[in-house]
């Protein structure tokens, strides 16, 4: 009978990327200065919101961390492109919205063509989604750490 050979793991090469900032926020001055608007608007339709300013939804999307395919180029000349066009619409899951409201301060949500509060968006978040304030929590927790949370049918589990 023959003894196991056991190996050391093969460890993995590293990949060394270059990404721009986890939340769609200037971090400079100098940047700050060079953009048109601070705050981006976002609209409620049918318990959905939805950002459909291209330019807002390249920004907000775009700072999620950029892919290193071919496309426009990115913060640190990386290059990225967008899964959609510009000319689509961005939706945003109701954590995400709350958090760019209440965290960032850097999102305006619109119902009925009027600017909601944070108490108010807070308000019909909760009553749209039951278990708003915990799914909320989870995800606030999450961004403090700089990790991007996604959920729904698309990636099979919360968080």
């Amino acid at each position: 009978m023959s003894e196991a050979v056991f190996r050391a793991p093969r460890r993995r090469a590293v990949a060394h990327e270059t990404y721009g900032a986890p939340l769609p926020v200037p971090r400079s001055s100098a940047e700050a200065a060079s953009r048109a608007e601070s705050v981006y608007r976002a609209d409620m339709v049918n318990h959905q919101v939805l950002v459909r300013d291209p330019d807002h939804i390249q920004l907000l999307y775009g700072q999620e961390g950029e892919t290193g395919q071919e496309g426009e180029t990115g913060h640190h000349g990386v290059v990225r492109q967008l899964p959609f066009s510009t000319t689509d619409v961005l939706q945003l899951t109701l954590e995400e919205a709350f958090f760019l409201v209440y965290a960032l301060g850097c999102l305006s949500v619109h119902h009925n063509q009027k600017p909601l509060s944070i108490s108010e968006v807070w308000r019909m978040f909760r009553c749209i989604q039951p278990g708003f304030d915990s799914s909320y929590a989870a995800y606030q927790h999450y961004r403090s750490r700089a990790w991007v949370p996604k959920t729904g049918a698309k990636y099979g589990a919360h968080f």
